[in-house]
């Protein structure tokens, strides 16, 4: 498994896992409403930028 680090943040770390093709997202800490719309938006930016179809 050879996971490169996509984005990392305070309250998430996204890494993609290029032998699966299988996004990770790794939540940190407490999440509110504001934080987890940004980072949905960023995770489904990364999804088809990279055309992940798992995560």
């Amino acid at each position: 498994m050879s996971k490169t680090t996509l984005s990392k943040k305070k309250n998430l770390e996204i890494l993609l896992d290029s032998d699966t093709g299988i996004l990770y997202c790794n939540w940190i800490g407490f999440q509110n409403k504001e934080k987890i719309m940004a980072s949905g938006e960023e995770i489904l930016s990364l999804l088809k930028r990279h055309s992940v179809q798992k995560f």
